[in-house]
C-alpha cells in the first residue's frame, strides 16, 4: 500500500504501468534507487494493500526479489548509459578527425594552372583581390 513515510508513496509506486515506468526511470537515473529497493522488501512496518496477495502475511508486504531486481536493473542501466555516452564521444571524435580535404595530385596541377593565370611572370605573388577568385 502507499505509505507517505517510505519511498513507495502516491507519486512513486508500482500500482499502474505508467507509474511503474516512472519509478524505474527514476531508479535508472540513480536517484534514491537504494531507498526504493529497501521499501520493496518485506518488513513489519510495511502496510499491504488489502487487495494484494501479500495482505495478512506475518512477514509484511514485499518480496526479497527486490534485491536482485533493482541491483541488476541499475547495473544494466548504468552500463547502457555509459556505453551510449562513450558511443556519442567516439562518433563525434570520428566526425572531427575525418579528413574532409583529401587532396590528390590532380588538385595540385589544377592549382598550379590557375595560379599561373593570376601570376603569369611566375613571381610567386598575386594581388590580394585575386585571392578570392582564385579560391573559387
Amino acid at each position: 500500500a502507499l505509505q507517505e513515510g517510505t519511498e513507495i508513496h502516491r507519486n512513486n509506486n508500482f500500482q499502474t504501468f505508467p507509474q511503474a515506468l516512472l519509478v524505474l526511470f527514476r531508479s535508472a537515473t540513480g536517484e534514491a534507487w537504494q531507498e526504493i529497493m529497501l521499501s520493496c522488501i518485506p518488513s513489519e512496518e510495511a502496510i499491504c494493500d488489502p487487495l494484494s496477495d501479500d495482505a495478512g502475511k506475518p512477514g509484511g508486504c514485499g518480496s526479497y526479489v527486490a534485491y536482485p531486481f533493482f541491483i541488476s536493473f541499475f547495473i544494466m542501466c548504468a552500463f547502457l548509459v555509459l556505453n551510449l555516452f562513450v558511443a556519442v564521444i567516439m562518433d563525434n571524435f570520428d566526425y572531427l578527425t575525418r579528413d574532409w580535404s583529401i587532396l590528390g595530385p590532380h588538385h595540385l596541377s589544377e592549382f598550379v594552372h590557375l595560379w599561373s593565370e593570376y601570376d603569369p611572370d611566375a613571381k610567386g605573388f598575386i594581388k590580394h583581390v585575386d585571392v578570392v577568385t582564385l579560391l573559387r
